[in-house]
């Protein structure tokens, strides 16, 4: 009944000492729910959890499971004691990669937002010789239009003030709305 509201199909489920009383239901179980079983037994007990589904079987005298499995969903310990901080080491941090996912989520959106789409019609910089000027269209305002000639020459200090200033006034508005 603890399986039944929590497993879901794909789910890596591992199951010390699968032969005996409550292993051997707990993988019943675990496999109906459609999780991926892993279980550990003698190498006599081996076709014992074959026939009850596990899909994992780790001979724990000669085998150190913690070495053979990682990112597990679900760990039933059985055993109690110093085994049960063992098999915690296979858990898979879910809190942590939410994390670590909302983190490369938020490089990827701010990356995105310094470099655009690359697509022709996003203009970045218009060169208007006749006039002497170049415009910044990520810029607005009178802050946008710089002096071409001083451009050519190498100053882009302006422009780089001028976007850096923008940056940080963007940055410090979504820092006040969060």
């Amino acid at each position: 009944q603890a399986f039944s509201g929590t497993i879901k199909s794909g789910d890596k489920v591992f199951i010390q000492a699968g032969a005996g009383g409550l292993g051997s239901v707990a993988i019943q179980v675990a496999k109906f729910l459609g999780a991926d079983v892993a279980t550990t037994v003698s190498s006599r007990n081996v076709e014992l959890v074959k026939s009850l589904g596990a899909d994992v079987i780790i001979d724990y005298r000669s085998q150190d499971y913690t070495q053979l499995l990682k990112n597990y969903d679900f760990v039933l310990d059985t055993l109690g004691n110093a085994e049960a901080l063992r098999a915690m080491q296979i858990l898979r941090s879910k809190l942590y990669e939410a994390e670590l996912e909302k983190q490369h989520a938020a490089v990827a959106s701010e990356r995105k937002s310094q470099i655009g789409s690359g697509d022709r019609s996003e203009r970045i910089r218009t060169y208007n010789f006749p006039q002497n000027r170049v415009t910044d269209h990520r810029l607005s305002g009178d802050i946008r239009n710089f002096n071409l000639q001083q451009v050519m020459n190498g100053n882009l200090d302006e422009i780089i003030d001028a976007l850096i200033a923008q940056d940080q006034a963007e940055k410090l508005r979504e820092q006040t709305e969060a």
